[in-house]
């Protein structure tokens, strides 16, 4: 298996001089995939996805996200077009159930169906520390694959990703934190997940008006905090005035990102560990 195939070479990897400034990678558990098939696959997610589904490539991963009716992030992550008639899309491992039940309906009247990706494969997420771009996932299926990659990173732990994540205002939202924000909220225009110019998709309007009117209360903050054990997803933050702030959107060792009213002010509470605001974007 190529899990196995991927251990074996991460242990056996011999620790090299400037490996530090090498690019990294880590092994997402977090992250599954999506294979969406049909011969009007693209057409059909067009209509679904935030992203403008005719700029997908080969050799690259977009980032993408699902909205409700409400414009509300059901799940984001990258897609990818795969082999002919394929897309694939990583999202959060929490989802994959909550999205195909989400879809089954809208599926069930297209050519174009839906299934977890199960065959041998791995989900890496990779990033250099030497650019302040966002970092990104990549789809691996084979064992040279693999020893491509170990040319060429330096291979570090899931929660390095999570915190290199969190430093760049990258979340994916999870089974806790699904359905509650609009894509602005997570910081995905930013990123590039939503196009306002491909035309109309689920939740289209509610995500567009919100754009153009001004009408985003809320945006994603990195707090900072001093404790061993950090707040989970969908905790919620108070200000310094005791009142509701906003929620947790991902945490990862000392930091955490919350979506937060524009008007909050710190310092900040999370079930009763203190919490300040990283200044910067």
């Amino acid at each position: 298996m190529l899990f196995d195939y991927w251990q074996k070479s991460a242990s056996s990897m011999p620790a090299e001089p400037g490996a530090e400034r090498r690019t990294r990678m880590a092994l997402l558990n977090e992250a599954q995939a999506l294979t969406f098939t049909g011969e009007d696959v693209l057409s059909f997610l067009q209509g679904y996805f935030t992203c403008d589904l005719s700029r997908l490539r080969e050799d690259s991963y977009t980032p993408t996200a699902l909205t409700n009716l409400k414009g509300r992030v059901v799940a984001n992550g990258w897609s990818h077009l795969g082999a002919e008639h394929q897309v694939n899309w990583i999202l959060h491992r929490s989802l994959t159930a909550r999205v195909a039940e989400f879809m089954k309906p809208y599926l069930a009247f297209s050519r174009t169906t839906l299934q977890p990706r199960d065959d041998d494969h791995l989900i890496i997420g990779s990033w250099s520390d030497a650019s302040t771009s966002a970092p990104a996932p990549l789809i691996v299926d084979g064992a040279a694959a693999i020893d491509s990659l170990f040319q060429q990173h330096t291979a570090v732990s899931e929660q390095q990703w999570q915190q290199r994540c969190i430093s760049t205002h990258v979340v994916m939202v999870n089974e806790v934190t699904a359905e509650q924000f609009l894509p602005q909220m997570l910081g995905l225009v930013q990123l590039g997940a939503v196009d306002f110019d491909k035309g109309c998709y689920l939740g289209q309007e509610v995500v567009a008006r919100a754009q153009h009117r001004g009408q985003v209360k809320r945006s994603l903050k990195i707090l900072e905090y001093q404790s061993a054990n950090g707040p989970e997803a969908g905790s919620t933050v108070t200000d310094s005035a005791g009142a509701d702030a906003g929620t947790i959107v991902a945490a990862a060792g000392n930091r955490c990102l919350a979506v937060l009213g524009v008007k909050a002010v710190g310092p900040y509470l999370c079930r009763n560990l203190p919490m300040s605001e990283v200044s910067g974007r």
